[in-house]
């Protein structure tokens, strides 16, 4: 459970020191980032080995990664739009943008939760390949994703 509440509450802080800071509303890419990690996470169930004080939601699928999904991509699309701003990049340009800012994110993230917390263990020595390749590749698509639709769930869902 004490993962859980460190997720969300680092949600909560980096929606509010966005809200601050940025002068952004970061709230749809919460959710949105959150409904991501909870479809990812039902899929790729067996590629992953979670142990630790955590709450699983279903067979092996935790509740506090789920929510730093959601603290992933929030985090991965204010530092897409700094890097898509200070290198002058348009159009599908700014996907190397996504792609930059996902793995600056993520290349942390990963290995704090699995070499030093020991939260999970890969299913199999190719499953690290295969996340960094996910992630690269399907994180940069889910951030494409919710750099068009945020605006909508924020003004649909959380109004």
């Amino acid at each position: 459970m004490l993962i859980e509440i460190f997720a969300l509450s680092l949600i909560f802080l980096v929606y509010f020191a966005a809200k601050d800071f940025l002068k952004t509303d970061l709230s749809g890419e919460a959710v949105l980032g959150i409904i991501i990690g909870f479809c990812w996470e039902m899929l790729t169930e067996p590629l992953f080995i979670y142990h630790g004080p955590m709450i699983f939601i279903y067979g092996d699928v935790p509740l506090g990664i789920i929510l730093f999904w959601g603290l992933v991509l929030m985090i991965a699309s204010p530092v897409s739009d700094k890097i898509s701003s200070y290198f002058k990049l348009d159009g599908l340009k700014r996907i190397f943008a996504h792609m930059a800012a996902i793995l600056v994110v993520v290349i942390p993230y990963e290995y704090t939760g699995a070499f030093i917390l020991n939260l999970w263990d890969y299913a199999s020595p190719s499953t690290f390949t295969l996340v960094f390749f996910g992630w690269l590749f399907f994180g940069t698509l889910m951030l494409v994703f919710i750099k068009k639709y945020s605006g909508e769930v924020e003004r649909y869902w959380l109004k």
